[in-house]
């Protein structure tokens, strides 16, 4: 894995998008509306005294001894602590008892046979039929952001692509095909998840969300193959389903193992175009009546990194920890995940001490430390800031609200992995919770 995040620039996108994406994102997230911060909650987060380490480091020193000169370059720590011994020093609202739900939608809806026309339109007698069409919109007047703000059964959409800063972005000449969930279909929403996607600290997952809506070409309704698959600007794929004449798209999460696993009992069912065809000068809009979720939505912290390689080596020491179930149980956080290449940085005598079972507790402690039951996003959270973590120690996070930020001094993200209940950071450094000498 290479020590960088790659930038997603949109090959569609006109020079006007793609400077706002470049500033705001998307960046390639793997696994990929105004609401008060103060619904995020860090109430629900595992607490240490779950798995008994809430004692000091069992034998930490020990473990510090085995460091040489050179090694301690890579293990860090703040350069100064909150006078209240812990939390983050920015500004912000405190958190409140919300605690948000990792199943995303409230009820699956099974594709039904039933249409509505939109007031003022009229059947179409396109090649698929069952699909009401809009009378065509004059292709040199509205674009599809015009079209979206003038619809009354889209005005959710409308907000949170103003939120996401996206909204721009279909302005420009495309072309696009926009699958627009309606206000029904957001509806169908977990409340405290809807909730939590419109608040700043989770504009990661928002952008996402709701690039996997929109495609790089235009595709009318009369080009939808059955059985075909299309790329969208998330970087994910949609599966196209004609039957009986009505027009649905399955996500790929419908399809995914990790996701099957981690959720056996829900159903993923597709989302039909209940509107088809609205023109715009730049593309075309279909409503749906379903929000896709893309795979990473549908799976807890370890799930996540358990379905990714390059985190095999944390995924052994959670389990040696014992706190694979508290990570998975884990609410409203912030994750620095250190990647395979990071523990390979430590000596072998190092990497035999966390695994030996009378130091659990040191072990414990240190993976404690790259959890904060904070949600943080350096694209919001500007400057240096000291973020609560579970062990107890703050860690430290540096961001210009632009390029990457570096944790515990210079520590570094070669990624960043979304969740519905935090944000990951994958670090390619082991972050250790002592004062360098």
């Amino acid at each position: 894995m290479k020590l960088s995040t790659v930038l997603f620039v949109l090959p569609f996108l006109g020079s006007t998008a793609g400077a706002l994406l470049r500033k705001n994102g998307p960046k390639r997230f793997r696994s990929r509306l105004i609401v008060p911060s103060s619904k995020i909650s860090s109430s629900t987060v595992a607490s240490k005294s779950d798995v008994g380490n809430s004692e000091p480091f069992d034998n930490f020193e020990g473990f510090v001894n085995l460091l040489s000169d050179t090694d301690m370059s890579i293990l860090h720590t703040p350069t100064a602590s909150p006078a209240d011994g812990g939390g983050i020093t920015a500004t912000g609202p405190p958190a409140a008892n919300v605690a948000p739900t990792l199943s995303p939608v409230e009820s699956q809806r099974a594709p039904t046979g039933s249409t509505t026309t939109p007031v003022g339109s009229a059947p179409s007698s396109s090649p698929v039929e069952g699909i009401p069409m809009d009378p065509p919109t004059d292709s040199g007047m509205v674009s599809i952001e015009g079209l979206v703000s003038s619809r009354e059964s889209l005005a959710i959409l409308e907000t949170a692509l103003i939120q996401s800063n996206l909204l721009s972005v279909l302005e420009d000449p495309g072309p696009y095909t926009l699958l627009a969930p309606t206000t029904a279909a957001f509806s169908a929403i977990d409340m405290n998840v809807l909730e939590l996607l419109l608040t700043p600290e989770f504009n990661f997952q928002l952008k996402d969300i709701l690039l996997y809506h929109v495609i790089g070409e235009t595709f009318l309704r009369s080009d939808l193959v059955d059985d075909e698959e299309l790329a969208t600007l998330s970087d994910g794929t949609l599966g196209v389903v004609v039957n009986n004449g009505e027009v649905f798209f399955m996500s790929e999460a419908a399809s995914d193992k990790a996701v099957a696993d981690a959720t056996s009992s829900t159903v993923i069912s597709p989302s039909k175009v209940v509107t088809a065809d609205l023109l715009a000068r730049n593309g075309v809009v279909h409503e749906i009546d379903t929000v896709f979720l893309p795979s990473w939505a549908y799976l807890n912290l370890l799930q996540q990194l358990e379905q990714d390689e390059d985190f095999s080596t944390l995924v052994e020491f959670l389990s040696l920890a014992k706190l694979s179930e508290s990570i998975s149980l884990t609410r409203s956080f912030t994750f620095f995940a250190p990647t395979n290449d990071a523990f390979e940085l430590l000596s072998k005598d190092q990497l035999d001490f966390l695994r030996d079972p009378a130091n659990l507790l040191s072990l414990q402690n240190i993976l404690w430390f790259h959890l904060s039951p904070q949600v943080y996003n350096h694209e919001v959270t500007v400057g240096t800031v000291q973020l609560p973590t579970a062990q107890g120690t703050p860690l430290q996070a540096v961001s210009d609200g632009i390029s990457l930020p570096t944790f515990q001094t210079d520590a570094g993200v070669e990624e960043i992995l979304l969740n519905l209940a935090g944000n990951i950071y994958a670090v390619n450094r082991v972050l250790l919770p002592i004062s360098r000498q």
